[in-house]
């Protein structure tokens, strides 16, 4: 054999090495074919194991060829293959689905990444589901679920509700940042629809405490939305994707345009996505069969405009059907960069901005005083979100851990209250702006088949209040009480958690978890003259918060799981629960000096069942007792219980630890997806949920706040080729007057006499996708037309609602 003969031969051979030494395998979900994520890749010894990243592959370089390799995930059958049998199948591996369909399966890099890896009940909203649905915010797409209400005040509102819990007792997550700061109030929130919900890729809904994964504030869960991510290209090619689309809704003429693009290659993509809605008044159903008792319930009589001389006058309203006081206009903009210097990195940026236009609290604007409204003017200035973040996942495992996810953040945050009273000149402002900074290493560590995540966390929260009021004829400024400190706030917290998932053979998966949580509080009074007078002019609270988890999970055949949790969760007060003046009906809200974090323990207990590829039922229901609960008492300020606060005479309350409480309840739903054609061509799909919940104040023996009555859905769908079809049943029960908390907290005087009565809409949609770019959608909302109020709102629902839509998409 010649030189160039044997030196092209050992080109060959080394060529052919590195080839199998370097090659990936993919591991695919056989029923969807999306990646499987997280799957345990190990030999017969377990002396060497890997796991599949987030595009579903790992190195089979790291097995010896004698080796029989192992591919375990919880939810998939488990096999074992040599290598030959890996390149027979072309090093790509399709696995079958063991208990539950899981089309979408999220990166094992964490905990708070993946909510697989908690034991609670799981839902997610796929990106099908967003795609598909008429919703107007991210808030509403959350009602898609079967499994949350959400509360609104105002048009651009939006409150979700968890198992009885609201507000700051619930945890937001974009992007794996945690969006809740100091200044989450107890109340109604609608910081929910500050992420565009075309942007969002899919939702994760966490049903109980999860402080072991993300801390403070998931008492009742968490709702983490993800946006899009632009895909890599394969090898050296180059990718785009456009999505573009427009909506009009009829009920509130609301109009909403967005596109996204996305370009990339093989280590390095972008997205580039803009939002923009605008909405008029609310119009309400009339039908009016669910209110009847109150033939006024939810009509806008008047509302307040101003006379040739600037004067405040009630105007009579021509169309009382019509919410005035409930438009707004809102933009959301986001911009996420990935590049992958190497197989081990991905380094992630994310940058979103949500601005809006002032938005009306048409709740306090129908609000009356006597017989005239109470409030000329009252809205949220423009509500204001800027998040950044960081994020470097690594995955050249080592001794200490198998990948190693951080994140670093930043917010900027903008709320604004603007009100006036009727015929009174000074224009109330009070403006508040929270700077956050966040740090979160979390890392993950694979013991043969068995599962450590453990991690750390830092947030820090800088709060600034100002107030001043204005006089509208002649713009002089004077000086206002602030709703939060005025000398500033700051919130410091520390944390580190450990969890270990042992897999205990095949049928049964014990988790054990602990976190740690350090706070520290500060804030400054000024105390100025002929504002409210505080017997302290500083608060400062340290406060250290332990929380744990055991749970058992069993598969006692490949269709069932039973899972049974008992865990700790807890919330540390905030700004908002220790600092706060505001008024609310008859009441004010003064500051408390002493406030500890509020505990829940938690008992829950699961069953799923899998009944072939098409039946699935779930059922939960879970027992907490809520330990040094914050809630609102009767208070003295400097020996008064009244206090002279904007022009009218208040009852002094504060927040206070006095509650034990107890809050239960139970969920159950139904899913069926039956393929008609063998080529599923055509597709059957029905869902149904109903939730019920139930909670006590023990302390006081009253009612707790916040408890919604039960609810639920009923969803029947058809694909048909080119076409799908759905009816969507929502409904809620009555909840009664005596059912609510004494305290405000449920708006019990936005009902009727009797309460919020129960109601059901029906609803229908068709979509034609013309071809694989073009779809045109058509919706019936509300199609009997019903006057309905959900409970705690003081806004109306939409009556019957035509609602029209294209989407273009290149992909």
């Amino acid at each position: 054999m010649n030189l160039s003969k044997r030196l092209f031969l050992a080109i060959i051979i080394m060529v052919s090495f590195w080839n199998i030494s370097g090659q990936s395998v993919k591991i695919l979900n056989k029923a969807t074919e999306f990646p499987i994520s997280g799957a345990s890749i190990f030999n017969q010894s377990q002396s060497i194991s890997t796991m599949t990243d987030s595009d579903g592959y790992f190195d089979l370089s790291l097995f010896a060829e004698q080796d029989t390799i192992f591919i375990k995930h919880l939810v998939f059958h488990l096999e074992s293959y040599s290598k030959k049998d890996f390149a027979k199948m072309e090093y790509e591996v399709f696995l079958l689905p063991n208990v539950f369909l899981m089309e979408e399966f999220t990166v094992v890099a964490n905990m708070r990444d993946n909510p697989d890896e908690l034991p609670y009940k799981i839902d997610i909203i796929k990106a099908e589901d967003i795609e598909s649905s008429s919703a107007q915010t991210s808030a509403e797409i959350l009602e898609s679920s079967g499994t949350m209400m959400i509360q609104k005040s105002q048009g651009g509102g939006g409150s979700p509700m968890i198992r009885g819990y609201e507000a700051n007792k619930i945890l937001l997550v974009v992007d794996g940042v945690r969006l809740n700061n100091a200044i989450y109030r107890s109340g109604h929130l609608q910081n929910s629809i500050t992420i565009g919900q075309t942007m969002l890729e899919k939702v994760e809904l966490v049903f109980g405490p999860s402080s072991i994964a993300y801390g403070s504030d998931a008492i009742g869960g968490v709702i983490h939305y993800h946006t899009k991510q632009a895909p890599l290209a394969n090898q050296h090619n180059f990718k785009y994707t456009l999505n573009t689309g427009l909506q009009y809704a009829t009920a509130n003429e609301g109009t909403t345009g967005y596109v996204d693009f996305s370009m990339g290659k093989n280590n390095f993509s972008s997205l580039t996505g803009f939002q923009f809605s605008k909405f008029g008044g609310i119009k309400i159903g009339k039908n009016r069969s669910f209110t009847s008792d109150d033939p006024d319930f939810g009509y806008t009589n008047f509302y307040v405009g101003q006379d040739a001389l600037n004067q405040d006058v009630m105007i009579h309203n021509p169309d009382p059907e019509t919410q005035i006081g409930t438009a707004y206009n809102q933009y959301d903009f986001l911009q996420k960069f990935l590049y992958v210097p190497n197989q081990n990195m991905d380094i992630k940026l994310n940058f979103q901005y949500s601005s809006s236009s002032d938005i009306p609290r048409y709740d306090q604007l129908t609000e009356y005083d006597g017989n005239e409204l109470e409030y000329a003017e009252w809205y949220y200035g423009p509500q204001k979100r800027l998040l950044a973040s960081a994020s470097v996942f690594y995955k050249e495992g080592n001794r200490y851990f198998t990948n190693l996810k951080s994140t670093f953040a930043y917010q900027n945050i903008h709320e604004d209250r603007i009100n006036r009273k009727f015929q009174d000149e000074e224009r109330l402002f009070q403006n508040e702006r929270v700077n956050v900074l966040s740090a979160n290493f979390d890392f993950f560590k694979l013991s043969g088949i068995n599962k450590i995540s453990y991690g750390l966390e830092f947030t820090h929260n800088g709060v600034a209040s100002t107030a001043n009021y204005t006089n509208i004829f002649t713009g002089i400024e004077s000086i206002a009480q602030t709703r939060y400190p005025d000398g500033g706030s700051n919130t410091l917290s520390l944390a580190a958690y450990f969890n270990y998932k042992w897999i205990i053979r095949d049928q049964y998966i014990l988790t054990t978890g602990l976190r740690y949580s350090y706070f520290h509080l500060a804030s400054e009074f000024l105390n100025r003259p002929t504002l409210i007078q505080l017997p302290y002019s500083e608060i400062r609270i340290n406060n250290s918060a332990p929380t744990g988890i055991i749970s058992f999970e069993m598969y006692p055949a490949t269709e069932w799981k039973i899972r049974s949790v008992l865990s700790t969760g807890f919330r540390s007060p905030n700004v908002d629960d220790y600092g706060k003046v505001r008024t609310k009906s008859d009441m004010v809200s003064v500051p408390n000096d002493n406030l500890k974090p509020e505990y829940v323990y938690n008992a829950e207990f699961g069953v799923q069942y899998q009944f072939k590829e098409y039946i699935s039922f779930d059922f939960s229901a879970y027992y907490n007792l809520l330990t040094n609960a914050i809630v609102r008492t009767d208070f003295q300020l400097n020996g008064q219980d009244s206090l002279f606060y904007d022009g009218d005479m208040y009852k002094i309350i504060t927040n206070s630890n006095t509650a034990k409480a107890v809050v239960r309840g139970l969920s159950v739903g139904v899913d069926i997806n039956y393929p008609i054609s063998e080529l599923k061509e055509q597709e059957l799909l029905f869902r149904a949920t109903l939730n019920y919940n139930k909670g006590h104040n023990i302390t006081e023996d009253i009612p707790l706040g916040h408890i919604s009555p039960v609810f639920g859905m009923i969803k029947l769908g058809l694909k048909s080729g080119k076409f799908y079809y759905e009816l969507l049943s929502r409904f809620q029960g009555l909840k009664m007057l005596e059912d609510m908390s004494p305290y405000g907290e449920d708006n019990e005087n936005k009902g009727t006499a009797e309460g919020f009565p129960a109601w059901n809409t029906l609803n229908a949609k068709a979509i034609y996708n013309l071809n694989e770019n073009l779809s045109l959608r058509f919706s019936i909302e509300n199609i009997f037309n019903q006057m309905y109020r959900p409970f705690a709102s003081g806004v109306s629902g939409a009556g019957r609602n035509f609602i029209f839509s294209i989407k273009y998409g290149i992909k």
